[in-house]
């Protein structure tokens, strides 16, 4: 097997085989921006490349670049310059950093950037179906059963037209987690302000329950294969029985 790795501060991403740690191949990214590289501290790679059933890796940096990349040579396939907002620009709020993108149906893949939007392309061409722009704290997307694609906040939109299909009250940046029964967790509220969790129906945006706790102040969010919700508040790791009909 392969393990795919970005470099963090670097320029890099990287192929190494499982077994013997051999490098495979090494593809450097375009360089980045003198405005950028002055602030390279807080703007490093903080995305995880993924992989779709074609065997093309998707992966965003620093320096505004998507790109689209073979798994097997490492040779670029595509790329795209999606340009930040100008709210984006300011780096004491993480502007314009992307978030690991989205494999969805139909070929599709998504990618969004704090404080800069949403962006959906056909994963095969690069060509950019739709965007929304958003000066919004933004978390990562994720995928519905039925394609439709939901973002932090939490806004769902339809994968292929990009139309707004519900919005919910909660206000978090954190990227929300849809279990096994289309039921999607997520934080109601940010690190200071209206602590707890809710439960929404991922294709509806219904609300079904409310975790409610004053230390329910969340930085990430997973679900584990026992149905349990797992996060943290910076000090203490929490666990909460999901709604979710676990195997």
């Amino acid at each position: 097997g392969t393990v795919y790795f970005t470099e963090g501060h670097g320029n890099n991403l990287y192929a190494l085989d499982s077994k013997t740690g051999k490098e495979k191949w090494v593809f450097k990214m375009n360089p980045v921006s003198e405005e950028f590289e002055e602030r390279m501290e807080d703007y490093f790679i903080n995305t995880s490349p993924v992989i779709d059933k074609n065997g093309i890796l998707y992966f965003a940096s620093a320096n505004q670049y998507f790109y689209a990349i073979d798994s097997t040579s490492g040779k670029k396939k595509w790329q795209y310059e999606f340009q930040i907002t100008p709210q984006g620009t300011n780096i004491g709020h993480y502007g314009g950093r992307p978030h690991t993108p989205a494999i969805g149906k139909n070929n599709m893949v998504y990618l969004s950037a704090n404080r800069t939007g949403i962006f959906a392309f056909n994963g095969k061409t690069g060509e950019k179906i739709w965007e929304m722009r958003s000066e919004d704290y933004m978390g990562g997307p994720v995928i519905t059963p039925k394609g439709n694609v939901i973002v932090p906040g939490a806004t769902s939109f339809d994968g292929l037209t990009g139309a707004v299909l519900w919005h919910s009250d909660a206000h978090h940046a954190i990227t929300p987690v849809i279990g096994n029964s289309d039921l999607i967790y997520t934080f109601k509220g940010n690190m200071v302000t209206n602590p707890g969790i809710i439960v929404l129906k991922s294709e509806t945006g219904k609300k079904i329950k409310e975790f409610e706790n004053n230390e329910y102040r969340g930085k990430g969010l997973l679900m584990s294969n026992n149905g349990n919700l797992l996060f943290n508040n910076h000090e203490r790791i929490f666990s909460e029985k999901s709604l979710d009909d676990m195997p």
